[in-house]
């Protein structure tokens, strides 16, 4: 994890830092990030991951807890992910939009094992859940696709 962190170039690029389903309203038919508490400079694939996180992989992982917290259906949610996606990238063809969020989805699982300590510190549910983490998500995902990590989150 220090490797690939390390690995991140300075970049000028403007993020949320904790873009999720709380932080955006919709004001005049426009979509408003809110709680700016968290803005930085980072790159942009850790935006997405957070909210691939919320939108892609939310709704096929933990459905119930996705339509509570995004009031909506997991399925619905999900055609979201793909639409904002298809829509963010302007990619249209199937296969190179997969692969797309593929890559996204790194960057999502790269964001959750960076912050699992600190979720852990502060909640019951992180914490018993942090070791499966740590073997599934970092040893078993993040490890393995550094490399590609690498690459993604240095991407502009």
């Amino acid at each position: 994890m220090h490797e690939i962190a390390d690995s991140i170039p300075v970049t000028d690029t403007l993020i949320h830092g904790d873009p999720h389903s709380g932080n955006i309203m919709i004001k005049d038919g426009e979509l408003m990030f809110i709680d700016m508490t968290e803005v930085c400079y980072g790159p942009k694939a850790l935006d997405n991951g957070a909210i691939f996180r919320d939108i892609v992989s939310a709704p096929k992982n933990t459905p119930q807890m996705c339509e509570y917290s995004m009031g909506m259906s997991a399925e619905l949610t999900a055609k979201l992910g793909q639409l904002f996606f298809a829509n963010y990238s302007g990619i249209s063809d199937p296969e190179q939009l997969g692969k797309y969020m593929q890559a996204v989805g790194l960057a999502s699982a790269f964001n959750i094992g960076a912050n699992i300590g600190a979720y852990a510190a502060v909640n019951e549910t992180a914490r018993e859940r942090m070791p499966s983490v740590v073997e599934k998500l970092i040893r078993g995902v993040i490890v393995p696709n550094k490399d590609a990590l690498k690459y993604i989150l240095s991407a502009k």
